[in-house]
């Protein structure tokens, strides 16, 4: 399993390889333009129905009193009350964008402005034809033609739908090399904090150590988009970031120096489940604005989720570990559960509690990747993702980070055991159980890294294939198997050559 200065090497060289990937592609400028999202927001287009409304309303656009009784019919000519039961339907239907835009609103009132004029054919010939409005409408009562148009184009809006279209904003993106860095970055201040908290601090120190740690993991990512790209918008970033934020101090503040944490971090688990989250929606081309903050709702949802699993991994071991008997280090070697409380993690209730959570965690995270989306499918195993590193941290919180992977074993772990004095406070060795980096931990620690490097090579293999698409150099003619195709085999880029052959 190796030992922890590995892992941390390996996390670095992750870290530098992103944020290289990263500085690459935003100074180069053929590939720069790929590494931009830009999201869409699905706009309601319901017309004006107050300019509708007046055409009705106002007498200068109402049909006049002749025309309101005449049913007319045409062949060929026209006659004056046609062209003015012709305007004001196109009129209305044009107020409507119904000439822009379908949708249910414009079907609806095309079939209420038939009343005032429709085309028919009868015996080969071509009619115009309009109902006669004058009058009130039967079995209503008072309600008048014009009243009834009035009060189907007011409520058209409310009782169907409207139509609706993509609306790109040049403020709405976000960088697919920055979402990639966010997993590295987060990964090697999840090693450090670990690190950290081997050494020897008051629990205040190490409370503002693991959050100055996570924090600027991802707040210098942060600065850096906002230098590359000044004045854009940052909703995606502050999306993933705040929620997360809101984890790490909830979940640190409630917890001791005493309790040991699980190699995959609450604060690190958010921050890689939402973002490889947006990752696969980017990568798979679901631009939708409203499709992506839903998508970073649910990921937070699971992170909590996550956190719920985390809570119970981390009572069970604290109820295992600290009582007042000096021999609870080499007990808790043991295997041993030495306490009644440690012993109501096993019940029936807890263990439903933490299965129903399990199951919870793992249907939200297959809803995210089978969700009724336009997936292109692309990028299938980015898509599977979020699903995968749930997988890996459930896994590894549970059950990979108890196992006995340590070097000693038997013996020889528990003469390490025995490596404080019996004056030695018990605190002092609590902390020191909770703190030191097992073999489980870095067992976790190395499907981790596994699960980023994964990804990151991902990102670099796709810059390459964008730098080769513009550096190789193909050839400007090629044989073709028909002669009477006019474009060559092999342009890639370049445009075809004015001569067929070589």
């Amino acid at each position: 399993m190796m030992n922890t200065w590995t892992h941390l090497i390996a996390a670095s060289g992750l870290a530098l390889m992103a944020l290289i990937i990263h500085i690459s592609i935003r100074n180069n400028d053929n590939v720069r333009a790929l590494d931009t999202v830009r999201y869409y927001t699905m706009v309601r287009e319901k017309g004006d129905v107050g300019l509708a409304r007046g055409y009705v309303s106002s007498e200068d656009s109402w049909l006049t009193l002749a025309c309101r009784a005449a049913v007319n019919k045409t062949a060929v000519t026209s006659d004056t009350c046609i062209d003015e039961r012709k305007a004001l339907r196109s009129k209305i239907l044009t107020a409507m964008n119904c000439f822009t835009y379908s949708s249910q609103v414009c079907s609806y009132l095309r079939n209420i402005t038939a009343g005032l004029i429709q085309p028919k054919t009868y015996g080969g010939t071509n009619y115009l034809v309009g109902r006669a409005l004058a009058g009130t409408v039967p079995n209503m009562g008072a309600l008048t033609y014009r009243q009834l148009l009035y009060n189907a184009i007011d409520n058209a809006p409310l009782l169907f739908h409207n139509s609706y279209r993509a609306a790109q904003s040049d403020d709405s993106f976000v960088l697919r090399t920055i979402l990639y860095n966010a997993v590295a970055f987060v990964i090697l201040a999840n090693i450090l904090v670990h690190l950290f908290d081997t050494w020897d601090m008051s629990w205040g120190k190490r409370l503002f150590m693991r959050i100055t740690v996570f924090s600027l993991s991802t707040v210098l990512l942060m600065f850096l988009f906002l230098i590359n790209n000044s004045g854009s918008s940052m909703t995606v970033i502050l999306g993933i970031w705040l929620p997360s934020v809101i984890v790490l101090l909830y979940y640190e503040a409630f917890l001791d120096q005493s309790i040991t944490r699980p190699w995959i971090h609450p604060y690190t688990f958010s921050i890689i489940y939402a973002s490889i989250s947006v990752l696969a929606l980017t990568e798979n081309d679901v631009l939708n604005s409203m499709v992506v903050g839903l998508s970073l709702a649910q990921a937070h949802a699971v992170s909590m989720l996550y956190m719920q699993i985390v809570w119970y991994w981390a009572g069970k071991n604290e109820k295992e570990t600290h009582e007042s008997d000096n021999n609870a280090m080499t007990r808790r070697n043991a295997g041993h559960a030495t306490t009644h409380a440690a012993q109501l993690y096993t019940t029936k209730e807890m263990q439903y509690a933490l299965y129903l959570a399990i199951v919870v965690t793992a249907l939200l995270s297959i809803f995210q990747a089978t969700g009724p989306f336009d997936y292109n499918t692309d990028d299938f195993a980015t898509r599977g993702a979020p699903c995968l590193f749930l997988c890996i941290s459930i896994f590894g919180t549970l059950y990979l980070q108890d196992m006995e992977l340590d070097d000693e074993y038997g013996i020889e772990k528990s003469k390490k055991a025995k490596m404080f004095s019996s004056e030695t406070p018990m605190r002092v060795k609590l902390i020191h159980l909770a703190t030191r980096i097992t073999g489980g931990k870095l067992g976790v620690s190395l499907l981790l890294l596994a699960f980023g490097a994964i990804y990151e090579l991902n990102m670099v293999g796709e810059y390459f294939r964008g730098l080769r698409a513009y550096a190789d150099k193909l050839p400007d003619r090629a044989w073709q198997y028909d002669v009477a195709n006019k474009y060559t085999i092999g342009t890639g880029f370049l445009p075809a050559p004015t001569a067929l052959f070589f």
